[in-house]
């Protein structure tokens, strides 16, 4: 039918960009089932005919949570987007119970308690995503091969095509120290290795595997358990973006080394506003504004004669 050839039309644009197979098939499915509400609902179903109205029909007609409610209408409108360059969605008066997901930050003084309560293998977890904002699969996957003779880390990311983004990284010191006391503990335990040489390893029966992604998240949040913190893989990554950001670095460099393909994700998922900082930004407003005397007998604004005047 003319609907599902127009969105093949599009999944193959995405294909010849390197788009993973997996990704295209989850298109392809929540699209064929957006199209079959409407076509269900006697509504058209070509793409480039789709209202505002008919998004919200969709909306109402799937049986989903909220959130894959909102990811199906999302695929499709980047569909609608492709064709005609508007944003149907955008339009739409839907009214999310959770515009925002709930992101987890942690402090330096709580990564300070995590850090307290680990042992060798675990201070290396932390710090490969507290220090270097790697994301959970990417430390799993993790391997000694994967770092270079001159002190880099050869980083297997997100991303379009076979095998993601390959990025080399800097080694920080007090990493390379935790991986080396970690390896050093790790080869002499005893333990057959069927990890295929991944740095970080869960204990098995047969010997040392590589850590699942559930396995890692639950790691993790036991670890935070012992120290009372509450805390996930990916909060270790943003508090890597956070700290770089309060620290002065530029957001450019804090964008690269976080692999971001657009700063506008570094900036709006990754970093936590400093609320101390904004309580002085807002104490000191007067300074800010120039209405208020510095000290040092430079021009203010002021109040004479019941009238506010410029004074030099």
């Amino acid at each position: 039918m003319q609907k599902y050839i127009i969105a093949e039309e599009w999944l193959s644009c995405l294909a010849s960009k390197g788009r993973k197979d997996c990704t295209i098939e989850n298109y392809r499915r929540k699209i064929g089932r957006c199209l079959g509400v409407l076509e269900d609902l006697g509504r058209p179903t070509d793409p480039r005919m789709i209202t505002p109205g008919d998004m919200m029909l969709i909306n109402k007609s799937l049986n989903l949570c909220e959130n894959s409610r909102r990811d199906y209408l999302k695929v499709l409108n980047y569909l609608i987007i492709w064709l005609t360059g508007e944003d149907v969605l955008s339009k739409c008066d839907i009214l999310w119970n959770h515009p925002e997901p709930d992101r987890l930050f942690i402090s330096n003084d709580k990564f300070a308690r995590l850090m307290e309560v680990s042992d060798a293998r675990d201070r290396v977890i932390l710090l490969l995503g507290g220090a270097m904002g790697l994301r959970r699969d990417e430390i799993r996957k993790l391997r000694y091969s994967d770092i270079t003779e001159d002190g880099r880390l050869l980083i297997h990311g997100k991303g379009h095509g076979e095998g993601g983004k390959v990025e080399h990284m800097r080694i920080p010191p007090m990493v390379m120290e935790a991986i080396d006391e970690w390896t050093e503990i790790r080869n002499g335990n005893g333990l057959k290795d069927l990890s295929g040489g991944c740095i970080v390893v869960s204990y098995q029966k047969a010997g040392m595997k590589q850590m699942a992604d559930t396995s890692l998240s639950h790691h993790v949040r036991k670890i935070g358990k012992e120290a009372g913190v509450r805390v996930t893989v990916h909060s270790l990554r943003r508090l890597f973006a956070t700290s770089l950001y309060r620290s002065n670095v530029d957001l450019v460099d804090i964008k690269t080394l976080m692999r971001h393909s657009n700063i506008h994700t570094t900036l709006n998922c990754y970093i936590l506003p400093d609320a101390e900082r904004l309580d002085g930004i807002m104490d000191d407003m007067g300074m800010i504004l120039n209405i208020q005397n510095d000290g040092n007998g430079n021009r203010h604004y002021e109040k004479r004669d019941n009238k506010w005047a410029w004074s030099t």
